[in-house]
């Protein structure tokens, strides 16, 4: 998952492999031009550089790129005027799963998501709105097809979202805590401040009643259609002899298979009770350390030092990254 640091203007991209080694890689600093940053981003993407170019305007300085969630094309660009922003493209021709375009709730493709995604940050109440970034523009687009996508996708066009939204300064939570190492106090003091973050500016808005089944919408059916997906996308990994076998071997021991693993979820009704919101409200998306922003370090690290854990979430800067799309019975603007 690639990560980005700006230090004295100059780009640095960090890519972890899956085994949390680090491989650094600059690609300004290592004497590249624009036209070969453009070359290196569509290598990245499999597409040609002419339509990276393409999502590119007058005027922008390209700063950098990185790939985000739902396979999307991430630029940090500058405007005229010396504005940092970001540009988040979410194209068909991304995923790399078998997804159908016209999917609904759960199963909408990337690309309609991205575009709920806007959606749900520019409708966020002001209080929550602060925490995350501002959008500035959005579209979607249907675009002549490549030969390549023609093939794929059996039509003459295919789609994308782009939107652009603020940058939001800071460092990702995960990795700060992993450089800095505070004590355990401190570490606690910053989830303690997320919390309270959240129950306050953002817990507080679009509150209701539970109006259904909220587990078997959102997980128990979910994890079923992706399955479902999974099985398109990768069959001779994923087939009907692998997920519906009743148990699997994993290092010679047996585990009951999904279906199994889903009939005993849904079986349990005592555990439906503790497990079942008793209404829901707003909220942020993947509530993981990657997705949290740290814009002032300096509080962190005097803390470190003293001892201390009286800061608050104001002091540290935290900014969310990661917006929903869609939740039970919501989506876009009125994601709950």
């Amino acid at each position: 998952i690639p990560r980005l640091l700006f230090h004295e203007l100059h780009l640095v991209v960090i890519i972890e492999c899956i085994y949390g080694a680090a491989h650094l890689q600059s690609v300004f600093d290592q004497g590249n031009d624009v036209t070969a940053v453009i070359d290196i981003i569509a290598e990245h993407h499999g597409i040609s550089s002419k339509r990276v170019a393409e999502y590119l305007r007058m005027n922008e300085e390209l700063v950098g790129f990185g790939r985000g969630g739902g396979e999307s094309l991430v630029l940090y660009l500058r405007s005229k005027s010396g504005n940092l922003f970001v540009r988040k493209i979410v194209s068909e021709s991304f995923a790399t799963s078998a997804w159908d375009p016209n999917g609904k709730n759960e199963m909408s493709a990337p690309f309609r998501r991205a575009l709920m995604q806007a959606e749900f940050i520019a409708s966020l109440p002001e209080s929550a709105a602060r925490f995350f970034p501002k959008i500035y523009d959005v579209r979607s687009q249907a675009r002549a097809a490549t030969s390549d996508e023609r093939l794929r996708f059996r039509r003459d066009f295919a789609e994308d979202t782009i939107y652009d939204i603020s940058y939001l300064p800071g460092t990702d939570l995960s990795a700060f805590i992993e450089q800095v190492r505070p004590p355990a106090r401190v570490t606690a003091a910053i989830y303690r401040e997320l919390a309270r973050l959240v129950r306050a500016n953002i817990h507080t808005h679009r509150r209701r009643s539970r109006a259904e089944n909220t587990l078997e919408q959102c997980y128990f059916r979910k994890i079923e259609q992706r399955l479902e997906l999974a099985k398109k996308s990768i069959p001779t990994v994923l087939n009907d002899d692998f997920v519906d076998a009743p148990v699997i071997l994993i290092n010679r021991q047996p585990y009951l298979g999904i279906r199994g693993v889903l009939s005993e979820l849904r079986d349990q009704a005592q555990k439906h009770s503790m497990l079942e919101a008793p209404g829901y409200c707003l909220t942020m998306g993947d509530m993981n350390t990657q997705n949290i922003k740290i814009g002032n370090e300096q509080v962190i690290l005097a803390a470190r030092a003293s001892g201390r854990d009286d800061f608050s979430y104001h002091d540290l800067g935290i900014g969310l990254v990661d917006p929903r799309a869609i939740g039970p019975i919501s989506q876009g603007a009125t994601t709950v």
